[in-house]
């Protein structure tokens, strides 16, 4: 397989947000030796699996640098220990936008309701930004 990853280290609103895109291109090396396309349809299906595995990876490396993990989520998503709610939540721009949203359109917090909270984030989302020399 072909593939290249791109480590980020802010949200596109800059706060503090380690996170690595993957770009896997449409193409395999057989046994044979022989290039061919990918089928897809694996990767798709399993891509919640996939994004827990980054993440256990990511939380190991973190505590073999010595940091504490929290975990926070059932999907593996944490949070480095030590770190005080109040600067978390100062660092957190998206989720403000994706709760003020959220009461925008009567529709309660993002744990109520994951799938909307889901659909304000793509909503309310700010274009990349892009850097010329």
């Amino acid at each position: 397989m072909v593939a290249a990853t791109f480590r980020h280290n802010t949200s596109r609103n800059l706060d503090p947000q380690l996170h690595t895109h993957a770009v896997v291109a449409n193409m395999v090396q057989g046994e044979d030796g022989k290039w061919m396309t990918v089928v897809n349809d694996g990767l798709y299906r399993n891509k919640m699996a996939i994004g827990a595995v980054y993440r256990a990876e990511l939380a190991r490396d973190l505590k073999d640098l010595g940091y504490g993990i929290e975990k926070t989520h059932a999907d593996g998503r944490f949070e480095i220990s030590g770190v005080s709610r109040e600067v978390v939540e100062g660092f957190s721009a998206r989720r403000a936008e994706i709760e003020a949203a959220m009461l925008a359109w009567d529709e309660g917090a993002p744990l109520e309701n994951p799938k909307l909270a889901d659909r304000a984030a793509l909503m309310t989302r700010a274009a990349k930004l892009t850097w010329t020399r």
